[in-house]
């Protein structure tokens, strides 16, 4: 089965407005870590791929390092949620790894099931859950 089911009633899962608060946070303060980054690479050195290397490297760095720490991004913890596994859990290194590769390939708003979960936690087998 792709998608783990029934989710479990024991994890106290984000909202929808947790999540969308969590996307706008976390984009915007990771899109511009990444551009930045690419810029600054492309005034040193142009090479047509190393600077969309460069944004996409600090964008999976922003999301995983946080997550792999404490399960909190900077939006999570303004939201005060956090990510975790089916047991409420740290989720592990290659959960938190696929979990942070599907976010860059879906769309996040798009694939919120009617229990709050997208895609790429859908996928990884993780939750965002509050965390109050």
């Amino acid at each position: 089965m792709l998608f783990q089911k029934p989710y479990p009633n024991n994890l106290d899962l984000a909202g929808e407005n947790t999540r969308i608060n969590n996307f706008i946070i976390d984009f915007f303060i990771s899109f511009t870590l990444g551009f930045s980054a690419a810029k600054a690479i492309e005034l040193i050195d142009y090479n047509e791929w190393l600077p969309f290397i460069a944004f996409m490297l600090v964008r999976f760095v922003y999301y995983f390092v946080p997550e792999m720490n404490n399960g909190k991004t900077i939006g999570k913890m303004i939201t005060k949620s956090r990510v975790v596994d089916i047991n409420g859990n740290q989720p592990s290194g290659p959960k938190l790894i696929k979990r942070t590769l599907l976010r860059f390939i879906s769309l996040l708003l798009t694939f919120i099931s009617d229990e709050n979960v997208a895609f790429h936690d859908q996928f990884s087998k993780t939750y965002v859950v509050n965390d109050r």
